[in-house]
């Protein structure tokens, strides 16, 4: 296809990434137990499930691989695709691990971004059936700061509502 030239090693099913396992252990190193370490810390604090921890502890295997995507963050995390981003993870993973390739789902968030315009705002629809406009109350943010340091307040009621 067209595209092809952008993305030579791009594959279009699961089972072609197989024969990569190897090259991608290889290549791809990392300090394992320091990012576990993080992994654990960060999703324990957040009330992370069981399932979560446990795909914690298989990345710490050197033989494990991990499926990984992720997005800025969003009011009602953005954009629908980013859900379909983090479902095609897990279900990436799911396959490979049943071909015998130990794969872990691995999303991360992008809370350092700067653009609040971009991220307080969704579409949603409204109960009568229209298309409504919702944001996180501007006051909320200060200029320059990151939109991942944003803490909400009761004022998110208003937007919900």
């Amino acid at each position: 296809t067209a595209l092809r030239r952008f993305y030579p090693e791009a594959v279009r099913f699961h089972y072609e990434l197989d024969g990569r396992r190897r090259r991608v252990l290889d290549t791809y190193t990392t300090d394992r137990a320091a990012l576990c370490d993080a992994l654990a810390d960060s999703n324990e604090s957040w009330g992370a499930g069981r399932e979560t921890l446990d795909n914690i502890k298989r990345l710490r295997s050197s033989d494990s691989v991990a499926v990984v995507t992720g997005q800025q963050v969003g009011l009602f995390t953005g954009p629908l695709y980013t859900l379909y981003k983090a479902l095609s993870a897990v279900k990436l993973a799911a396959c490979l691990s049943a071909r015998g390739t130990e794969a872990v789902p691995v999303f991360w968030m992008a809370t350092e971004d700067h653009d609040w315009e971009e991220v307080q705002r969704a579409e949603v629809i409204a109960c009568d059936g229209r298309l409504a406009g919702a944001s996180v109350p501007g006051e909320l943010h200060a200029e320059g700061r990151q939109v991942g340091g944003v803490t909400l307040d009761e004022s998110i009621e208003q937007t919900i509502n």
